[in-house]
């Protein structure tokens, strides 16, 4: 596997991204993604809400912060960031005799989604610098999440109605946005 990634040209990280995604968890960070938690978020097994971690926020901040360090320091999560409670959510108007008018959906406890979010927001200001530019002029963007949307990559390639017959008609760029999972990527020309 590692040769055919080192044949691939595919972008790698240079050793100052790998040690910025690697460093332990600042207060800023912390701070920064406990703030952006929504108030009600539902809780893992660990029934910790999002309204605990906001209200409590100077009180869990060394805790969580020396937690995320052993995380860091041992490359290695204990065993309860694994775990997850799966709740059924019905589909609005299906019959609920049917196994289909149900999506399920994986409640993790809320310090792995505040530890996700700081990995996440990372990797948000690290990917422009590795996805510059794929095949062909492909070209992919990534807007990170906020409180109320998800992230968002936005992928930029060639339109699929480029005019083959005169190649000096540059071909019109497509968007597609790709969100989270469940939604169906929205397409703007």
């Amino acid at each position: 596997m590692a040769d055919y990634l080192e044949k691939s040209g595919m972008p790698r990280l240079t050793s100052d991204m790998a040690e910025t995604l690697n460093a332990s968890v600042s207060i800023k960070e912390l701070l920064k993604a406990i703030k952006a938690l929504k108030f009600s978020s539902a809780p893992g097994p660990d029934e910790y809400t999002g309204e605990f971690f906001k209200l409590l926020q100077k009180q869990v901040a060394g805790p969580l912060l020396d937690y995320y360090a052993t995380v860091v320091e041992e490359k290695k999560f204990p065993q309860h960031a694994n775990v997850a409670l799966i709740s059924l959510i019905p589909k609005t108007g299906k019959d609920l005799l049917q196994p289909g008018s149900y999506r399920p959906i994986s409640l993790i406890n809320v310090d792995i989604k505040i530890l996700s979010r700081i990995l996440s927001e990372r990797l948000a200001r690290l990917i422009p610098q590795i996805v510059k530019e794929t095949k062909s002029g492909e070209k992919y963007e990534l807007h990170a999440g906020t409180e109320s949307t998800p992230s968002v990559v936005v992928h930029v390639c060639n339109s699929d109605t480029e005019d083959e017959e005169d190649p000096r008609v540059s071909p019109k760029p497509k968007i597609v946005q790709t969100r989270r999972p469940g939604l169906p990527p929205a397409k703007a020309n």
